[in-house]
Protein backbone atom coordinates (compact mmCIF):
# COMPACT_ATOMS: atom_id res chain seq x y z
CA UNK A 1 0.00 0.00 0.00
CA UNK A 2 3.11 2.62 0.76
CA UNK A 3 4.22 1.53 -3.20
CA UNK A 4 0.98 2.69 -4.11
CA UNK A 5 0.42 5.62 -2.32
CA UNK A 6 4.11 7.07 -3.70
CA UNK A 7 3.66 6.15 -6.86
CA UNK A 8 -0.05 7.13 -7.35
CA UNK A 9 -0.68 10.08 -4.91
CA UNK A 10 -4.19 9.88 -5.01
CA UNK A 11 -6.44 12.93 -4.35
CA UNK A 12 -9.20 11.00 -2.79
CA UNK A 13 -8.77 7.72 -1.08
CA UNK A 14 -12.23 5.21 -0.56
CA UNK A 15 -11.57 2.75 2.04
CA UNK A 16 -14.36 0.05 2.16
CA UNK A 17 -12.69 -3.30 3.04
CA UNK A 18 -13.45 -4.40 6.14
CA UNK A 19 -14.51 -7.96 7.37
CA UNK A 20 -17.86 -7.25 8.17
CA UNK A 21 -19.55 -10.39 8.92
CA UNK A 22 -20.62 -10.63 12.41
CA UNK A 23 -19.99 -14.38 12.68
CA UNK A 24 -16.33 -13.92 11.29
CA UNK A 25 -15.53 -11.25 13.74
CA UNK A 26 -16.83 -12.72 16.69
CA UNK A 27 -14.73 -15.95 15.55
CA UNK A 28 -11.91 -14.23 15.58
CA UNK A 29 -11.47 -10.58 16.97
CA UNK A 30 -7.97 -10.46 16.97
CA UNK A 31 -8.39 -10.94 12.57
CA UNK A 32 -11.55 -8.14 12.83
CA UNK A 33 -8.92 -5.54 14.86
CA UNK A 34 -6.07 -6.00 12.78
CA UNK A 35 -8.41 -5.36 9.23
CA UNK A 36 -11.06 -3.08 10.38
CA UNK A 37 -9.05 -0.63 12.81
CA UNK A 38 -5.20 -1.26 12.28
CA UNK A 39 -6.07 -1.06 8.05
CA UNK A 40 -7.82 1.71 8.92
CA UNK A 41 -5.14 3.58 10.43
CA UNK A 42 -2.94 2.28 8.16
CA UNK A 43 -4.40 3.26 4.98
CA UNK A 44 -5.09 7.07 6.42
CA UNK A 45 -0.98 6.65 7.54
CA UNK A 46 -0.30 5.96 3.87
CA UNK A 47 -1.96 8.66 1.84
CA UNK A 48 -1.86 11.53 4.38
CA UNK A 49 0.84 13.04 2.50
CA UNK A 50 -1.09 13.35 -0.97
CA UNK A 51 -4.71 13.14 -0.26
CA UNK A 52 -7.27 15.98 0.17
CA UNK A 53 -9.96 13.40 0.78
CA UNK A 54 -10.69 10.09 2.70
CA UNK A 55 -14.23 8.39 2.37
CA UNK A 56 -14.51 5.83 5.68
CA UNK A 57 -16.92 3.04 5.11
CA UNK A 58 -18.52 2.82 8.54
CA UNK A 59 -21.77 1.25 9.82
CA UNK A 60 -24.68 1.84 11.82
CA UNK A 61 -23.57 -1.01 14.40
CA UNK A 62 -21.39 1.86 15.62
CA UNK A 63 -24.75 3.16 17.15
CA UNK A 64 -25.92 -0.14 19.06
CA UNK A 65 -29.56 -1.11 18.94
CA UNK A 66 -31.89 1.78 18.48
CA UNK A 67 -34.59 3.07 16.41
CA UNK A 68 -33.66 6.46 13.89
CA UNK A 69 -30.28 7.31 15.42
CA UNK A 70 -28.72 10.37 14.53
CA UNK A 71 -25.43 11.71 13.69
CA UNK A 72 -25.66 12.98 17.49
CA UNK A 73 -26.70 9.94 19.12
CA UNK A 74 -24.45 8.19 21.77
CA UNK A 75 -22.60 5.48 20.25
CA UNK A 76 -22.41 1.85 21.14
CA UNK A 77 -20.46 0.92 24.28
CA UNK A 78 -18.06 -2.23 25.20
CA UNK A 79 -21.40 -4.31 25.29
CA UNK A 80 -21.08 -4.48 21.58
CA UNK A 81 -19.97 -6.83 19.53
CA UNK A 82 -16.62 -7.06 17.85
CA UNK A 83 -17.30 -5.72 14.61
CA UNK A 84 -19.25 -2.33 15.77
CA UNK A 85 -16.53 -1.81 18.18
CA UNK A 86 -13.85 -1.82 15.14
CA UNK A 87 -15.57 0.10 13.22
CA UNK A 88 -15.80 2.46 16.02
CA UNK A 89 -12.19 2.27 16.70
CA UNK A 90 -11.60 2.92 13.54
CA UNK A 91 -13.71 5.91 13.18
CA UNK A 92 -11.50 7.48 15.96
CA UNK A 93 -8.37 7.03 13.94
CA UNK A 94 -9.74 8.38 10.58
CA UNK A 95 -10.80 11.72 13.20
CA UNK A 96 -7.45 11.67 13.98
CA UNK A 97 -5.82 11.69 10.56
CA UNK A 98 -5.38 15.48 10.25
CA UNK A 99 -3.12 15.94 7.35
CA UNK A 100 -6.14 15.10 5.24
CA UNK A 101 -8.09 18.34 5.19
CA UNK A 102 -11.62 16.38 4.06
CA UNK A 103 -11.76 13.11 6.59
CA UNK A 104 -15.73 11.84 5.34
CA UNK A 105 -17.44 8.80 7.88
CA UNK A 106 -20.52 7.54 6.25
CA UNK A 107 -22.24 4.89 8.61
CA UNK A 108 -24.15 2.61 5.95
CA UNK A 109 -27.22 0.84 7.40
CA UNK A 110 -27.45 -2.90 5.58
CA UNK A 111 -26.54 -2.57 2.23
CA UNK A 112 -27.51 -5.08 -0.23
CA UNK A 113 -26.96 -6.00 -4.25
CA UNK A 114 -24.66 -8.39 -6.08
CA UNK A 115 -21.91 -9.26 -5.23
CA UNK A 116 -22.69 -8.19 -1.48
CA UNK A 117 -23.07 -10.49 1.42
CA UNK A 118 -25.74 -9.63 3.68
CA UNK A 119 -29.22 -11.44 4.58
CA UNK A 120 -30.73 -10.61 1.93
CA UNK A 121 -27.98 -11.24 -0.58
CA UNK A 122 -27.41 -14.94 1.44
CA UNK A 123 -31.20 -15.70 1.13
CA UNK A 124 -31.65 -15.07 -2.74
CA UNK A 125 -28.89 -17.15 -3.48
CA UNK A 126 -30.18 -20.45 -1.53
CA UNK A 127 -33.56 -19.92 -2.30
CA UNK A 128 -32.94 -19.44 -6.01
CA UNK A 129 -30.99 -22.84 -5.52
CA UNK A 130 -33.85 -24.38 -4.07
CA UNK A 131 -32.06 -24.94 -0.53
CA UNK A 132 -32.86 -23.81 2.96
CA UNK A 133 -32.09 -20.98 4.65
CA UNK A 134 -31.56 -19.51 7.86
CA UNK A 135 -34.14 -17.35 9.67
CA UNK A 136 -32.12 -16.26 13.06
CA UNK A 137 -34.13 -14.80 16.40
CA UNK A 138 -37.75 -14.49 16.30
CA UNK A 139 -37.47 -12.52 13.34
CA UNK A 140 -38.79 -9.51 14.59
CA UNK A 141 -35.73 -7.31 14.04
CA UNK A 142 -36.01 -4.76 11.92
CA UNK A 143 -33.25 -3.29 9.82
CA UNK A 144 -32.72 -0.31 7.31
CA UNK A 145 -32.18 -2.02 3.73
CA UNK A 146 -30.50 0.29 1.03
CA UNK A 147 -29.38 -0.43 -2.35
CA UNK A 148 -25.83 -0.84 -3.28
CA UNK A 149 -26.10 1.31 -6.38
CA UNK A 150 -27.49 4.26 -4.07
CA UNK A 151 -24.61 3.65 -2.21
CA UNK A 152 -22.34 4.24 -4.58
CA UNK A 153 -24.07 7.55 -5.52
CA UNK A 154 -23.38 8.93 -2.38
CA UNK A 155 -19.84 8.24 -2.32
CA UNK A 156 -19.48 9.99 -5.97
CA UNK A 157 -21.19 12.70 -4.35
CA UNK A 158 -18.80 12.96 -1.66
CA UNK A 159 -16.04 12.56 -3.50
CA UNK A 160 -17.15 15.32 -5.89
CA UNK A 161 -18.34 18.05 -2.76
CA UNK A 162 -16.65 16.82 -0.12
CA UNK A 163 -17.99 18.12 3.42
CA UNK A 164 -16.05 16.82 6.69
CA UNK A 165 -17.94 14.93 9.26
CA UNK A 166 -20.02 11.77 10.10
CA UNK A 167 -23.02 10.82 8.35
CA UNK A 168 -25.45 8.42 8.01
CA UNK A 169 -26.41 6.85 4.44
CA UNK A 170 -29.73 5.21 4.56
CA UNK A 171 -33.27 4.89 3.68
CA UNK A 172 -34.49 5.62 6.83
CA UNK A 173 -37.30 3.18 6.47
CA UNK A 174 -37.31 -0.53 8.78
CA UNK A 175 -38.13 -3.72 7.99
CA UNK A 176 -38.19 -6.42 9.68
CA UNK A 177 -36.31 -9.63 8.91
CA UNK A 178 -39.07 -11.75 8.37
CA UNK A 179 -41.04 -9.33 6.65
CA UNK A 180 -37.69 -9.03 4.30
CA UNK A 181 -37.67 -12.87 4.22
CA UNK A 182 -40.97 -13.20 3.01
CA UNK A 183 -40.22 -10.48 0.33
CA UNK A 184 -37.30 -12.23 -0.80
CA UNK A 185 -39.32 -15.53 -1.64
CA UNK A 186 -41.90 -13.73 -3.04
CA UNK A 187 -39.77 -12.19 -5.62
CA UNK A 188 -37.73 -15.58 -6.10
CA UNK A 189 -41.02 -17.45 -5.99
CA UNK A 190 -43.92 -15.76 -6.68
CA UNK A 191 -45.76 -17.03 -3.40
CA UNK A 192 -48.94 -14.98 -4.68
CA UNK A 193 -49.24 -17.53 -7.41
CA UNK A 194 -48.62 -20.39 -5.17
CA UNK A 195 -51.50 -21.96 -2.89
CA UNK A 196 -49.11 -23.36 -0.28
CA UNK A 197 -46.38 -20.25 0.06
CA UNK A 198 -46.92 -20.40 3.55
CA UNK A 199 -45.73 -24.10 4.24
CA UNK A 200 -43.62 -24.28 1.28
CA UNK A 201 -41.80 -20.73 3.04
CA UNK A 202 -41.72 -22.98 6.44
CA UNK A 203 -40.04 -25.58 4.96
CA UNK A 204 -37.91 -23.82 3.68
CA UNK A 205 -36.45 -22.27 6.35
CA UNK A 206 -34.74 -23.25 9.55
CA UNK A 207 -35.14 -21.55 12.65
CA UNK A 208 -32.01 -20.70 14.69
CA UNK A 209 -31.11 -18.38 17.69
CA UNK A 210 -29.97 -14.90 17.48
CA UNK A 211 -26.53 -13.95 17.69
CA UNK A 212 -25.01 -12.14 21.16
CA UNK A 213 -23.71 -9.48 18.90
CA UNK A 214 -27.05 -9.75 17.03
CA UNK A 215 -28.78 -5.87 16.94
CA UNK A 216 -32.60 -6.20 17.77
CA UNK A 217 -33.57 -3.06 16.27
CA UNK A 218 -31.49 -1.24 13.81
CA UNK A 219 -32.46 2.38 11.45
CA UNK A 220 -30.91 5.65 10.78
CA UNK A 221 -31.92 8.90 10.16
CA UNK A 222 -30.15 10.31 6.68
CA UNK A 223 -31.69 13.64 7.00
CA UNK A 224 -28.47 15.21 7.70
CA UNK A 225 -26.71 13.39 4.29
CA UNK A 226 -29.86 14.21 2.31
CA UNK A 227 -29.44 18.22 3.09
CA UNK A 228 -25.79 17.82 2.86
CA UNK A 229 -25.06 16.33 -0.49
CA UNK A 230 -28.16 16.19 -2.47
CA UNK A 231 -28.66 12.62 -1.92
CA UNK A 232 -32.01 10.48 -1.58
CA UNK A 233 -32.58 6.62 -2.26
CA UNK A 234 -33.83 5.72 -5.34
CA UNK A 235 -34.03 2.06 -5.44
CA UNK A 236 -37.22 0.83 -3.96
CA UNK A 237 -37.04 -2.47 -1.89
CA UNK A 238 -39.18 -4.60 -3.99
CA UNK A 239 -36.95 -3.21 -7.21
CA UNK A 240 -33.57 -4.22 -5.71
CA UNK A 241 -34.63 -7.40 -4.59
CA UNK A 242 -35.64 -8.61 -8.08
CA UNK A 243 -32.52 -7.13 -9.43
CA UNK A 244 -31.04 -9.34 -6.80
CA UNK A 245 -33.14 -11.89 -7.89
CA UNK A 246 -32.26 -11.78 -11.40
CA UNK A 247 -28.48 -11.68 -11.08
CA UNK A 248 -28.80 -14.87 -9.14
CA UNK A 249 -30.80 -16.68 -11.10
CA UNK A 250 -27.81 -15.97 -13.83
CA UNK A 251 -25.09 -16.75 -11.61
CA UNK A 252 -26.43 -19.97 -10.50
CA UNK A 253 -24.76 -23.17 -10.30
CA UNK A 254 -26.87 -25.39 -8.27
CA UNK A 255 -30.37 -25.32 -9.62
Amino acid sequence: MEDIAHEVKPEAVIHLAAVSSVDACEGDPVLAHSVNTIGARRVCKCFQESAETIVFASSAAVYGAGAMRTERSDLCGKEAGVYANTKRVAEMYVALAEKIPNRVVLRFSNVYGPGGHGVLNTWTTKLVAGQRVELRGNGKQTRDFVWVGDIAHAIRLVIEHPVPGAFNVSTGTNVSIVDALWRVYGTVHSWKNERNAVARLEELTAKVPARSADIQTSSLDPSEFKATFGWSPDTPLARGLAELADHAESTCVDK
